[in-house]
């Protein structure tokens, strides 16, 4: 476009040259006609240029709108994010809680079997050692001959335990009614280091006291039905003290079963 205007230019160069030779009537008739030209144009490329800036401010506004249109999309998802990042940290810290409260549950559950484990075991240590004390009881009350018939027939280990809580004249007294095999082995398993419940006792009946003390225990048989009788008796209080416990024990449990307050095991 401009170099059609340039040379419309140069043309009208040539008419002015043109004029100075020919007559100046026909060289203003052409100069006008060549200036309406160049104003046609200047006109024209005027509108182009009017044209192609609108165009521009077209794709400018088109182009503005659509970057605002992704800031606010990607200001959307940067929220989204954070929002889901929120979320993720409060399952996370609602799990640790839950955990951390489930160790302590547990803990307290645990707390309290060791308890009630640890109040069983003395309940029934007490039982054990109140039963072991009337057997010792009844022994020591026995006749020695009478005794030593029972602890023989017994397995060893049994009898061992039994006379270990006796007074060492007691058991001096029975092992000198035992066979003397029998009341030698027993002797040595007593002597047996076992810590600071181990006694001391008295040496092992020779055989001939034990043929001198055989000979009273003729005058003892009588007492025998006597005797087989209480141990007999203490049996039976025995194992009604046991059972009785037993049902305390099982009315304890079902009375802390029932108490909310209680600890769950």
């Amino acid at each position: 476009m401009r170099a059609k205007l340039f040379s419309g230019i140069f043309a009208l160069s040539l008419s002015f040259s043109f004029c100075a030779q020919e007559n100046l009537l026909d060289c203003n008739i052409i100069f006008e006609q060549r200036k309406d030209e160049i104003r046609q144009e200047l006109q024209t490329i005027d509108e182009q240029q009017q044209a192609l800036q609108v165009l521009q401010n077209a794709t400018q506004v088109l182009l503005d709108e659509k970057m605002r249109k992704l800031e606010e999309a990607q200001k959307e998802v940067d929220e989204k994010i954070l929002e889901l990042q929120k979320h993720k940290e409060k399952l996370l810290a609602d799990f640790k809680a839950q955990n951390e409260q489930a160790d302590l549950q547990m803990k307290a559950r645990e707390e309290y079997v060791q308890e009630m484990l640890a109040k069983n075991e003395e309940i029934l240590h007490q039982i054990q050692k109140k039963s072991d004390d009337k057997v010792i009881v009844s022994y020591q009350q026995m006749k020695e001959a009478k005794s030593a018939d029972i602890l023989s027939a017994m397995k060893e280990e049994e009898a061992v335990e039994i006379l270990s809580q006796m007074d060492s004249k007691d058991v001096s007294r029975i092992l000198s009614k035992m066979d003397s095999a029998k009341a030698a082995s027993i002797t040595q398993k007593i002597r047996a280091p076992k810590g600071e419940d181990s006694i001391n006792l008295p040496p092992a009946p020779t055989p001939a006291q034990i043929q001198i003390t055989d000979t009273l225990q003729n005058g003892e048989a009588q007492d025998e039905g006597a005797q087989n009788n209480e141990i007999q008796n203490n049996e039976v209080q025995e194992n009604q003290a046991q059972d009785s416990v037993n049902q305390n024990l099982n009315a304890q449990d079902l009375a802390d079963s029932n108490n909310p307050n209680s600890p769950t095991p």
